[in-house]
């Protein structure tokens, strides 16, 4: 939770200053796979940080005026081949209990249509729907997130 101060106190005609440090929360992903019997799957994932070459347009000056590439840290979240990782995890588990061949519905995340995921299904035997996009009240893990949220 972000809590910061509104008001401050400082003497009569002076403005109020305030040092405010930066707490960031820890960014963390929930990928979920549910279905009418219960929960399926579920795997957190926290972002790794990564050192990330920037854009050729943000070089430094060097003493000597050759330019060099100013490094910036980045994270990496949440990518296809870890959805892939995850599916593979939710399609073993619907085998084990003889579900195989559901259809299994994903919100229009870019993640979930890429060309490996479509193919991964395909081949052991599933299919998928893609909700209509800004349409979070027809995805039902988005009420089960809703009441985890809540505990």
């Amino acid at each position: 939770m972000h809590i910061r101060r509104s008001f401050g106190r400082s003497k009569r005609g002076m403005p109020a200053k305030a040092v405010i440090p930066a707490n960031r929360g820890i960014t963390v992903s929930i990928i979920g796979a549910i279905c009418e019997k219960g929960v399926i799957d579920l795997t957190l994932r926290k972002p790794k940080a990564v050192q990330k070459k920037t854009n050729s347009n943000k070089k430094r000056k060097r003493e000597n005026d050759k330019a060099e590439v100013v490094e910036a840290n980045a994270r990496i979240g949440t990518r296809s081949e870890h959805f892939i990782e995850f599916l593979i995890g939710v399609m073993d588990t619907l085998d084990q209990f003889d579900m195989k061949g559901r259809y299994l519905v994903m919100d229009n995340a870019a993640i979930h249509k890429v060309t490996e995921v479509k193919d991964l299904l395909a081949s052991r035997g599933y299919k998928a729907i893609y909700l209509p996009p800004y349409s979070p009240f027809f995805n039902p893990v988005e009420l089960f997130w809703f009441k985890m949220s809540g505990l």
